[in-house]
């Protein structure tokens, strides 16, 4: 039900479940869905959760800190041969019929 999401509708409210378990549950729902899925559940910072009015099942300060979820972390890759990408017959990443993909797929072997 995120807006970000490619299958988001806004004219669909979605509908209300409730589940039950009878033991533990291990919930996971990312670097960010995961933490609130514990604060709605009453694990989580005391203070915040009674200031949104959460029953607090338990005091756990440290459940939302520290998050560190990076989608855009650089990558460092090493190839066989120096390159540039800079000026002419600069590296066209990938379109068809890319003369540089081609020989670094012969490097990559």
């Amino acid at each position: 039900m995120y807006s970000t999401d490619p299958r988001y509708n806004a004219s669909e409210l979605g509908t209300p479940k409730v589940a039950y378990a009878s033991k533990e549950v291990i919930i996971s729902g990312g670097a960010f869905n995961t933490p609130q899925l514990l604060k709605l559940s009453g694990i989580g910072p005391k203070a915040e959760l009674t200031k949104f009015n959460i029953s607090v099942v338990a005091d756990s300060p440290s459940v939302g800190s520290n998050l560190q979820d990076k989608p855009e972390i650089g990558n460092l890759e090493l190839a066989a041969k120096d390159f540039t990408n800079i000026g002419p017959g600069s590296c066209t990443y990938g379109a068809p019929g890319d003369p540089y993909l081609a020989t670094w797929f012969q490097g990559a072997g």
